[in-house]
């Protein structure tokens, strides 16, 4: 204990003329705001730990600093074994592996829980059980026991993280919101290009889907998109690098992530030169929790409307697009599994909503995920067909998508009824020389040829072409696939 004034200032000045030797720890500098460095003593060894990344600035050099992650398998097993004071037997030694993989490797999640399996004197598989139930969870990584002897830490994990996100609040409000946006995707690798993408639909009419879509309706993207956001993340959305500029500002979403990592609730990577973000998956479910009713319900609005604005970006056949598309799969699944609600089509469901889900299929088609693409483009399809009726385009083109999803799975039969009625319907509707038709006379004609009606195939081949050559041109690309496909099949025959 020093003989001295216990003030910052004094305990400072008295260790820089100090010849003793001495260490000075900071403990938990996690606050941004706060420069701890003119506490720094002339002389002696500190160590400052935080959650705060920015802290590294301290170190004198570069290998002066180490950044702690998750723990190992081996270790974040003995530490619940010990809290837990529970024999280190093989089977017991599994079920740990199991549950430490649960709570992330996470140090102060396994220390808890070994704290209450002590105290409650559960199992581990019992502990498991009360995790995976959403309520349980909540109330299990909230609780302080009283008879934590074994711990030094003073707070939960659901504290610990509840006053960091206090504090961003307080420091940046979009970083709140972009937090609990990320929770309803998948916790690993969240691309930015979700965010720079879907400003690109903002201000601008809606291009086509995937097979085809007709939408004269101006501006009717930025109306749904601000119905469908908060205001931050809409402002975030329209946020642009000078007043006639159309590119996205990323520095004011970049500031936000910057407000995150500092108290490492977000971590920074890249995945093929692209930039992602990260949380641990316990910080992406107890934000999701944190929430009421009604703020779930916009996050998950929000998240679904971004999603589909940034598909809508990318209908191009590009590497870059379909990398991006592909890459989407498993934050359109963490969607489907934490509100499957959303993914079930009924006739109250909004048009808007209907294409959400086509958009959904396409990421999963692109994926070869053609299963969970059929039960959606199946939904979408008997929706519209008794909402808007057979012969709409947009039921006709729900019917082409399927079809070629049938066609994928190597359905064929299933795939010919569906092209003839889309062949005949818009040849009726339409017009036999519309787009649309020509298309469908295009696909069917395909399918004939794999089911082994070459004759019948090539015919009709041959028709599509002489009617694209005469309506599109014969440089356009649609001609030009239907008469290269003519000439390599009399070829083969």
């Amino acid at each position: 204990m020093l003989h001295i004034e216990e003030t910052p200032a004094t305990v400072k000045r008295h260790l820089s003329i100090s010849e003793d030797r001495w260490l000075l720890i900071f403990d938990n500098s996690d606050n941004p705001d706060i420069d701890i460095s003119k506490y720094f003593p002339l002389g002696g060894n500190i160590i400052i730990t935080s959650r705060n990344p920015s802290c590294s600035e301290y170190a004198p050099e570069s290998d002066a600093h180490f950044e702690i992650d998750k723990m190992e398998l081996d270790e974040a097993i003995s530490l619940l074994l010990k809290v837990a004071r529970t024999d280190a037997s093989g089977d017991l030694r599994v079920d740990a592996g199991q549950l430490v993989n649960d709570l992330g490797f996470l140090a102060l999640a396994i220390d808890q829980a070994g704290s209450y399996i002590f105290t409650r004197k559960c199992t581990l598989n019992e502990y498991r059980e009360m995790f995976h139930n959403r309520r349980d969870r909540s109330k299990l990584l909230r609780e302080r026991l009283s008879m934590q002897r074994s711990s030094s830490y003073q707070s939960t994990v659901y504290t610990t993280w509840e006053i960091s996100i206090q504090m961003v609040k307080e420091t940046n409000t979009l970083a709140s919101e972009i937090l609990q946006l990320f929770s309803y995707l998948h916790y690993a690798q969240i691309p930015r290009e979700i965010f720079k993408r879907a400003c690109c639909r903002i201000h601008i009419t809606r291009e086509s889907d995937y097979v085809s879509e007709s939408d004269d309706t101006s501006g009717s993207d930025t109306q749904w998109t601000a119905s469908r956001v908060s205001k931050e993340i809409y402002s975030l959305l329209c946020a642009r690098k000078g007043k006639n500029s159309e590119e996205w500002d990323e520095d004011i979403f970049e500031r936000a992530i910057d407000t995150l990592q500092s108290f490492s609730l977000v971590k920074r990577e890249k995945y093929e030169g692209h930039p992602i973000y990260t949380l641990h998956p316990l910080v992406s479910s107890w934000t999701r929790e944190r929430l009421s009713d009604a703020e779930q319900l916009l996050f998950q609005q929000s998240v679904v409307c971004l999603l589909n604005r940034s598909i809508q970006s990318t209908f191009g056949d590009s590497d870059t697009d379909l990398g991006f598309r592909r890459r989407l799969f498993i934050h359109v699944e963490a969607c489907r599994k934490l509100f499957p609600e959303y993914f079930v089509c009924h006739e109250a469901t909004e048009p808007d909503v209907l294409w959400e889900m086509v958009n959904f299929a396409m990421v999963y088609i692109e994926f070869g995920s053609w299963k969970k693409a059929e039960e959606l483009e199946v939904q979408v399809m008997e929706t519209r067909k008794r909402v808007l009726g057979q012969e709409h385009p947009d039921t006709l083109t729900s019917m082409a998508n399927l079809a070629s999803t049938y066609r994928n799975l190597g359905r064929w039969k299933e795939a010919e009824e569906l092209e003839v009625q889309v062949m005949e319907t818009s040849s009726r509707v339409l017009g036999q020389e519309h787009p649309d038709t020509l298309r469908s006379m295009h696909n069917l004609a395909y399918t004939h040829k794999s089911q082994g009606h070459v004759d019948d195939a090539i015919e009709l081949m041959k028709k599509a072409a002489s009617f694209r050559s005469r309506i599109l041109g014969r440089d356009h690309p649609d001609t030009k696939s239907s008469v290269d496909t003519l000439v390599q099949w009399r070829g083969a025959k």
